[in-house]
Protein backbone atom coordinates (compact mmCIF):
# COMPACT_ATOMS: atom_id res chain seq x y z
CA UNK A 1 0.00 0.00 0.00
CA UNK A 2 1.35 3.27 -0.52
CA UNK A 3 0.30 6.21 1.49
CA UNK A 4 0.60 9.37 -0.74
CA UNK A 5 -2.10 6.88 -3.10
CA UNK A 6 -4.17 5.82 -0.27
CA UNK A 7 -4.74 9.92 0.52
CA UNK A 8 -5.27 10.85 -3.18
CA UNK A 9 -7.86 8.29 -3.22
CA UNK A 10 -9.62 9.84 -0.19
CA UNK A 11 -9.24 13.06 -1.61
CA UNK A 12 -11.22 12.05 -4.43
CA UNK A 13 -14.05 10.10 -2.32
CA UNK A 14 -14.21 13.13 -0.16
CA UNK A 15 -14.56 15.69 -3.01
CA UNK A 16 -16.78 12.60 -5.63
CA UNK A 17 -14.04 14.21 -8.06
CA UNK A 18 -11.54 13.25 -10.01
CA UNK A 19 -8.12 15.06 -11.24
CA UNK A 20 -4.86 14.24 -11.53
CA UNK A 21 -4.03 17.61 -9.94
CA UNK A 22 -6.30 18.43 -7.22
CA UNK A 23 -6.23 22.04 -6.03
CA UNK A 24 -6.08 22.65 -2.13
CA UNK A 25 -9.63 23.30 -1.39
CA UNK A 26 -11.18 20.01 -2.03
CA UNK A 27 -11.89 17.92 0.77
CA UNK A 28 -9.03 16.13 2.55
CA UNK A 29 -6.28 17.73 0.66
CA UNK A 30 -2.94 16.77 1.24
CA UNK A 31 0.13 17.50 -0.39
CA UNK A 32 1.25 13.63 -0.33
CA UNK A 33 -2.35 12.63 -1.92
CA UNK A 34 -1.56 15.54 -5.16
CA UNK A 35 1.83 14.54 -5.75
CA UNK A 36 0.61 10.74 -6.14
CA UNK A 37 -2.62 12.32 -8.04
CA UNK A 38 -0.05 14.22 -10.43
CA UNK A 39 2.52 10.92 -10.88
CA UNK A 40 0.07 8.00 -11.00
CA UNK A 41 -2.71 6.12 -12.56
CA UNK A 42 -6.08 7.63 -11.07
CA UNK A 43 -9.75 6.21 -11.68
CA UNK A 44 -13.15 6.67 -10.20
CA UNK A 45 -16.37 4.03 -10.12
CA UNK A 46 -19.52 4.10 -9.03
CA UNK A 47 -19.80 0.61 -8.67
CA UNK A 48 -18.62 -0.81 -5.39
CA UNK A 49 -18.66 -5.08 -6.76
CA UNK A 50 -18.33 -6.44 -10.02
CA UNK A 51 -17.06 -5.06 -13.40
CA UNK A 52 -16.99 -1.57 -12.67
CA UNK A 53 -15.45 -1.06 -9.42
CA UNK A 54 -11.71 0.47 -9.10
CA UNK A 55 -10.14 -0.51 -6.24
CA UNK A 56 -7.89 -4.02 -5.74
CA UNK A 57 -7.44 -6.33 -8.67
CA UNK A 58 -10.54 -4.52 -10.46
CA UNK A 59 -8.21 -1.49 -10.75
CA UNK A 60 -5.49 -3.11 -11.65
CA UNK A 61 -7.46 -4.57 -14.89
CA UNK A 62 -9.22 -1.75 -15.64
CA UNK A 63 -5.95 0.53 -15.82
CA UNK A 64 -4.72 -2.40 -18.41
CA UNK A 65 -7.62 -2.22 -20.35
CA UNK A 66 -7.59 1.54 -20.37
CA UNK A 67 -11.35 1.37 -21.87
CA UNK A 68 -12.91 4.57 -23.44
CA UNK A 69 -12.45 6.79 -26.04
CA UNK A 70 -10.27 8.86 -24.06
CA UNK A 71 -7.46 6.41 -23.50
CA UNK A 72 -6.78 4.99 -26.92
CA UNK A 73 -2.99 5.95 -26.33
CA UNK A 74 -3.56 3.21 -23.65
CA UNK A 75 -1.34 5.66 -21.81
CA UNK A 76 -2.85 3.53 -18.00
CA UNK A 77 -1.70 0.69 -19.40
CA UNK A 78 2.10 2.15 -20.75
CA UNK A 79 2.52 3.15 -17.06
CA UNK A 80 2.32 -0.73 -16.36
CA UNK A 81 4.59 -2.10 -18.95
CA UNK A 82 7.44 0.28 -18.78
CA UNK A 83 10.56 -1.82 -18.51
CA UNK A 84 12.74 -1.12 -15.34
CA UNK A 85 9.37 -0.51 -12.81
CA UNK A 86 10.05 -2.18 -10.23
CA UNK A 87 6.82 -1.97 -8.39
CA UNK A 88 3.45 -0.41 -7.87
CA UNK A 89 2.49 1.36 -5.01
CA UNK A 90 -1.43 1.35 -4.83
CA UNK A 91 -4.43 2.84 -2.71
CA UNK A 92 -8.40 3.13 -3.07
CA UNK A 93 -11.43 3.17 -1.17
CA UNK A 94 -14.26 1.32 -2.35
CA UNK A 95 -15.01 3.84 -5.46
CA UNK A 96 -11.67 5.45 -6.24
CA UNK A 97 -7.91 4.18 -7.00
CA UNK A 98 -4.62 5.60 -7.42
CA UNK A 99 -1.33 3.52 -8.70
CA UNK A 100 1.71 5.06 -8.14
CA UNK A 101 5.02 4.21 -10.46
CA UNK A 102 7.24 7.45 -9.56
CA UNK A 103 8.92 6.21 -6.95
CA UNK A 104 9.55 2.92 -8.13
CA UNK A 105 10.56 3.46 -11.25
CA UNK A 106 14.41 2.97 -12.62
CA UNK A 107 15.98 3.04 -15.93
CA UNK A 108 18.00 -0.22 -15.17
CA UNK A 109 17.25 -3.79 -15.94
CA UNK A 110 16.38 -5.86 -18.98
CA UNK A 111 14.68 -5.07 -21.88
CA UNK A 112 12.67 -7.45 -23.69
CA UNK A 113 12.76 -7.06 -27.42
CA UNK A 114 9.03 -5.50 -27.71
CA UNK A 115 6.39 -5.44 -25.56
CA UNK A 116 2.77 -6.33 -26.50
CA UNK A 117 -0.47 -6.90 -24.88
CA UNK A 118 -1.75 -9.40 -25.23
CA UNK A 119 1.99 -10.79 -24.76
CA UNK A 120 3.12 -13.44 -27.08
CA UNK A 121 2.21 -16.61 -25.97
CA UNK A 122 -0.83 -17.64 -24.12
CA UNK A 123 -3.91 -15.45 -22.70
CA UNK A 124 -6.98 -16.42 -20.58
CA UNK A 125 -9.59 -14.71 -22.70
CA UNK A 126 -10.82 -12.87 -19.66
CA UNK A 127 -8.21 -10.33 -20.47
CA UNK A 128 -8.03 -10.08 -23.22
CA UNK A 129 -9.31 -6.88 -24.34
CA UNK A 130 -10.53 -5.52 -26.69
CA UNK A 131 -7.46 -2.55 -27.37
CA UNK A 132 -4.48 -4.85 -28.35
CA UNK A 133 -0.98 -2.70 -28.16
CA UNK A 134 2.63 -2.87 -29.08
CA UNK A 135 5.79 -0.68 -28.42
CA UNK A 136 9.53 -1.02 -28.26
CA UNK A 137 11.75 -0.27 -25.42
CA UNK A 138 13.88 1.85 -27.59
CA UNK A 139 10.58 3.70 -29.06
CA UNK A 140 9.60 3.84 -32.59
CA UNK A 141 7.95 5.72 -35.22
CA UNK A 142 4.88 3.77 -35.69
CA UNK A 143 3.18 6.81 -38.22
CA UNK A 144 3.28 4.36 -40.97
CA UNK A 145 3.06 1.18 -39.81
CA UNK A 146 0.64 -1.69 -40.68
CA UNK A 147 -0.98 -4.23 -38.52
CA UNK A 148 -2.42 -7.55 -39.69
CA UNK A 149 -3.74 -10.08 -37.72
CA UNK A 150 -4.44 -14.00 -39.00
CA UNK A 151 -6.21 -16.56 -37.39
CA UNK A 152 -5.39 -20.70 -37.10
CA UNK A 153 -7.26 -21.03 -40.35
CA UNK A 154 -5.01 -17.90 -42.32
CA UNK A 155 -8.03 -15.75 -42.32
CA UNK A 156 -7.18 -12.16 -42.12
CA UNK A 157 -9.01 -11.14 -38.57
CA UNK A 158 -10.01 -7.10 -39.50
CA UNK A 159 -9.05 -4.18 -36.87
CA UNK A 160 -8.45 -1.02 -36.99
CA UNK A 161 -6.08 0.82 -35.54
CA UNK A 162 -6.75 3.59 -33.25
CA UNK A 163 -3.21 4.76 -32.54
CA UNK A 164 -0.02 5.28 -34.42
CA UNK A 165 2.75 7.21 -32.81
CA UNK A 166 5.17 8.93 -33.81
CA UNK A 167 8.81 8.27 -32.41
CA UNK A 168 9.44 10.27 -29.18
CA UNK A 169 13.04 9.15 -27.83
CA UNK A 170 13.05 8.72 -24.20
CA UNK A 171 9.45 9.45 -23.92
CA UNK A 172 7.46 8.09 -20.51
CA UNK A 173 5.40 6.30 -20.56
CA UNK A 174 6.73 4.65 -23.98
CA UNK A 175 4.35 5.34 -27.04
CA UNK A 176 2.10 1.91 -28.31
CA UNK A 177 0.69 1.42 -31.69
CA UNK A 178 -3.22 0.62 -30.65
CA UNK A 179 -5.63 -1.55 -32.38
CA UNK A 180 -9.04 -3.29 -32.25
CA UNK A 181 -9.94 -6.58 -34.06
CA UNK A 182 -13.08 -7.36 -34.84
CA UNK A 183 -13.80 -10.29 -32.66
CA UNK A 184 -14.85 -10.95 -28.86
CA UNK A 185 -12.83 -13.31 -27.32
CA UNK A 186 -15.20 -13.86 -24.67
CA UNK A 187 -17.09 -15.50 -27.20
CA UNK A 188 -14.18 -18.31 -27.74
CA UNK A 189 -14.93 -21.95 -26.87
CA UNK A 190 -11.75 -23.54 -27.90
CA UNK A 191 -8.31 -22.00 -28.12
CA UNK A 192 -7.38 -19.67 -30.95
CA UNK A 193 -4.05 -18.88 -32.29
CA UNK A 194 -3.71 -15.19 -34.02
CA UNK A 195 -0.55 -13.99 -35.67
CA UNK A 196 0.47 -10.42 -35.74
CA UNK A 197 2.75 -8.95 -37.84
CA UNK A 198 3.47 -5.45 -37.74
CA UNK A 199 5.01 -3.79 -40.80
CA UNK A 200 7.07 -0.34 -42.11
CA UNK A 201 8.27 0.22 -38.22
CA UNK A 202 10.81 3.63 -38.31
CA UNK A 203 13.40 4.01 -36.40
CA UNK A 204 13.50 0.72 -34.49
CA UNK A 205 16.10 -2.66 -34.97
CA UNK A 206 13.36 -3.91 -37.51
CA UNK A 207 10.97 -3.10 -39.83
CA UNK A 208 9.13 -6.10 -39.47
CA UNK A 209 8.11 -7.67 -36.27
CA UNK A 210 6.20 -10.81 -36.17
CA UNK A 211 4.59 -12.70 -33.17
CA UNK A 212 1.51 -15.29 -31.98
CA UNK A 213 -0.79 -15.15 -28.94
CA UNK A 214 -3.06 -18.12 -28.32
CA UNK A 215 -6.35 -17.04 -26.36
CA UNK A 216 -7.66 -19.41 -23.79
CA UNK A 217 -11.31 -19.50 -23.24
CA UNK A 218 -11.51 -19.60 -19.33
CA UNK A 219 -14.85 -17.74 -19.69
CA UNK A 220 -16.59 -19.05 -22.52
CA UNK A 221 -20.00 -16.32 -22.32
CA UNK A 222 -19.99 -12.85 -21.79
CA UNK A 223 -22.29 -10.07 -21.56
CA UNK A 224 -20.65 -7.39 -23.50
CA UNK A 225 -21.64 -3.72 -21.37
CA UNK A 226 -24.81 -1.63 -23.07
CA UNK A 227 -22.95 1.59 -24.10
CA UNK A 228 -24.90 3.69 -21.29
CA UNK A 229 -22.89 1.20 -18.71
CA UNK A 230 -19.39 2.18 -19.53
CA UNK A 231 -20.38 5.94 -17.45
CA UNK A 232 -20.03 3.74 -14.38
CA UNK A 233 -16.04 3.64 -14.75
CA UNK A 234 -14.30 6.93 -15.47
CA UNK A 235 -10.39 6.53 -16.04
CA UNK A 236 -8.39 9.77 -16.74
CA UNK A 237 -5.87 9.72 -19.57
CA UNK A 238 -2.09 10.27 -18.70
CA UNK A 239 -0.86 13.57 -20.20
CA UNK A 240 2.03 12.38 -22.55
Amino acid sequence: QHQGCQEASLIFKAQNNLSHFPPQNWACWTQAGYDAAATGNIAWGTGTSGAFTVHTSYGVSGFIEDEGPHNTAVGHRAWFFMPGLTRLGIGSTNTTSCMQWKDNYTSSGPSPEFIAYPPAGYMPNQIAYPRWSFTLPGGANFTNANVTMTDDDGKNVPLTIVNNPAHQPGSFPLRHLVWEPDMNPMHFMNDRTFTVTITNVVGAPKETYTYQTTIIPVTPSYRKPAPGDLGERIFMTITQ
